[in-house]
């Protein structure tokens, strides 16, 4: 089965900087990095880092989101290099209700907005 096959929600290409925590085995954080997103949905995100993620790794995800910051945790499920950067795909793991609805809300009106 294909990773498109297994996604319960569409993504959609959005360009948007955040910040991250990576953190090891003993679930101990690491410093704080920035990435940006490629793509988003409700139930995962495609980043670019300028760092190797390992697949496996536990990630917490800070993202600006108009006047709104949602932190969601998810774990690093496949990971690439691209052009002198690096591109991990991750599972949303913890997200808040509010978190949620708050990318569900960016979203929506993202698809609307390309509709246009």
């Amino acid at each position: 089965m294909s990773i498109q096959e297994r996604r319960r929600y569409v993504r959609y290409d959005i360009l948007h900087l955040l910040d991250y925590i990576l953190y090891d085995s003993d679930g101990n954080p690491g410093p704080y990095s920035m990435g940006r997103t490629l793509d988003v949905s409700l139930d995962g995100i495609k980043l670019e880092t300028q760092q190797l993620v390992n697949s496996g790794t536990i990630i917490r995800i800070t993202i600006g989101l108009k006047n709104d910051l949602i932190e969601i945790e998810g774990i690093v499920t496949h990971a690439s290099k691209s052009a002198g950067t690096y591109a991990a795909g991750v599972v949303f793991s913890k997200v808040s209700q509010q978190a949620r609805e708050t990318l569900k809300k960016y979203i929506e009106a993202f698809s609307a907005q390309k509709k246009e």
